[in-house]
């Protein structure tokens, strides 16, 4: 029996449509339907005013949302991109950076590898120690990289500018899924899945939690596995094209 070839892609309505293309353009056929979306924090707008821009030495943004709430909360305090002229910009990825070059950063250091690891190493090769480090990012992320940095000698100053929820419609459009329509789960994130397994409980859907599990990387990979979910896809590289190669692959090899 020929594998279905509907892939469920769970990304922010805003984001999904690289991925639902480059899945298209594969024969594939993107589901979408997101299990997280982004709001801003108020307050980021004034704790950002306050920031000596002159005394910041390093930035660094691990995501696309990183970098567009920052520069809206940089414009809502009165200040602008080139506030921070003087400073050294790190990113985590080829994505991340053409996000922050279209808002007007100039973006000094990618790493060789698309994750927040890899990015410390980079960051901490480059120098690190002495500098005042300014990190705009989720309200709720991992602490690895301002620790890392920290035990580097930076001094890092977290400012959360976003935080992302579960979308109400959710959980109803899980409901109405059909499991033999779908060849795999696509998760670009950890919150996605754990916002997924939220949802697919409040559906009472937990038959999806058999369905096969595609990861963009080994963080979402192990948030995944640790859920309890089946990865059979992760890509040696945390692009939206590697991502999408990699689970083309698996269908056509499990088919």
């Amino acid at each position: 029996m020929e594998r279905p070839s509907g892939v469920l892609v769970t990304r922010s309505r805003a984001q999904a449509g690289r991925l639902s293309d480059a899945l298209r353009a594969r024969g594939l056929e993107p589901i979408e339907l997101a299990t997280i979306a982004f709001r801003a924090i108020d307050e980021s707008a004034a704790e950002l005013g306050r920031v000596d821009t002159a005394s910041v030495d390093d930035i660094v943004f691990t995501s696309a949302n990183g970098v567009r709430f920052m520069t809206q909360a940089l414009a809502a305090s009165g200040r602008e991109v080139g506030d921070f002229g003087g400073a050294r910009v790190s990113v985590a990825g080829p994505a991340t950076a053409k996000a922050a070059e279209a808002a007007g950063w100039h973006v000094d250091l990618v790493p060789p590898r698309y994750v927040a690891e890899s990015l410390v190493e980079a960051m901490i090769a480059a120098g690190v120690a002495g500098r005042r480090v300014l990190f705009p990012r989720a309200r709720h992320a991992r602490e690895l990289l301002p620790n890392a940095l920290r035990a580097a000698g930076a001094d890092v100053q977290v400012a959360p500018v976003y935080e992302s929820y579960v979308p109400p419609a959710a959980a109803t459009t899980l409901a109405a899924l059909r499991c033999e329509d779908i060849t795999c789960l696509a998760f670009a994130s950890s919150q996605t899945v754990r916002n997924f397994a939220d949802a697919a409980e409040v559906a009472g859907r937990q038959d999806l939690r058999e369905v096969p599990v595609a990861a963009i990387g080994p963080v979402t990979g192990a948030a995944a596995q640790a859920l309890g979910l089946d990865v059979v896809v992760t890509p040696t590289r945390s692009t939206i094209v590697d991502f999408a190669d990699a689970i083309s692959a698996w269908h056509s090899a499990s088919s």
